[in-house]
């Protein structure tokens, strides 16, 4: 985090947990992780940093076949759905 993105590197105590936190040059995107119980990861988010950590797709997932295939165009009210697409497939 702290050479590749530039992010800032601050280890701290949160509520008797090790955490650490990291946070952009200008202060503005920050994040936190740690672990509960010693097994249980936590990671907070206090501004959208996930286009700085991840890259963008080569394709939009609306326009891909795998998708399609396997998400119906109808959805039915549940509590959500998931489509993986392992990185080995073309994504």
């Amino acid at each position: 985090m702290g050479s590749r993105y530039r992010f800032q590197i601050k280890p701290a105590t949160l509520n008797g947990l090790e955490v650490v936190n990291w946070a952009s040059q200008d202060g503005r995107l920050t994040a936190t992780h740690g672990w509960l119980d010693g097994n249980v990861a936590f990671l907070t988010v206090g501004a959208p940093i996930a286009d700085t950590l991840t890259p963008r797709p080569k394709a939009n997932l609306a326009d891909s076949p795998l998708f399609h295939t396997g998400v119906p165009r109808e959805l039915t009210p549940n509590n959500g759905h998931v489509f993986y697409q392992s990185r080995s497939s073309g994504g």
